[in-house]
């Protein structure tokens, strides 16, 4: 009889662990078919938001003018020179940080805007510089020998 007490004691035990397991899982269960559904949900709600940022983008490009190429470069007016200037000194925007009364003490010097260096060979002529002793080309470019042909460094 004691054996038989035993065996039904550890039998309900087993029964009580089984069903606490069956409880776990089936609970585990909903909260796996839970977390299902709401990424379904996430999913759903991120595509449409998607939809809506592409159809605003679209409207906004057809809406804006259409790109035609590189912006041109405008040259400020350019300064006339005095017929006795010495020195010209062509430059790009480089020369803001260029203090003409330290580089060329004593000297009258002309400068014009050159936004690049194909644009320098045009920009000296009589009616803009005069005659000067010396023209200097600074454009931020380290490569003039090998673009032009009779260009001396």
């Amino acid at each position: 009889m004691q054996q038989l007490r035993e065996s039904l004691s550890l039998l309900e035990l087993e029964f009580i662990e089984f069903r606490e397991n069956t409880r776990t899982s089936t609970t585990e269960r909903g909260l796996e078919e839970q977390l299902r559904e709401e990424l379904h949900q996430l999913r759903q709600e991120h595509t449409a938001a998607l939809k809506h940022l592409q159809e605003e983008t679209y409207h906004s490009h057809s809406t804006l003018p259409s790109h035609t190429g590189p912006p041109k470069h405008t040259a400020p007016p350019r300064p006339t020179a005095t017929p006795s200037t010495d020195t010209a000194f062509l430059s790009d925007s480089n020369e803001k940080h260029v203090d003409m009364r330290r580089m060329f003490p004593g000297r009258r010097v002309c400068k014009l805007w050159c936004p690049m260096t194909k644009s320098a060979p045009q920009l000296p002529s009589d009616s803009t510089l005069g005659n000067p002793g010396t023209i200097i080309i600074h454009t931020g470019t380290n490569d003039l020998a090998s673009q032009w042909e009779g260009v001396a460094l």
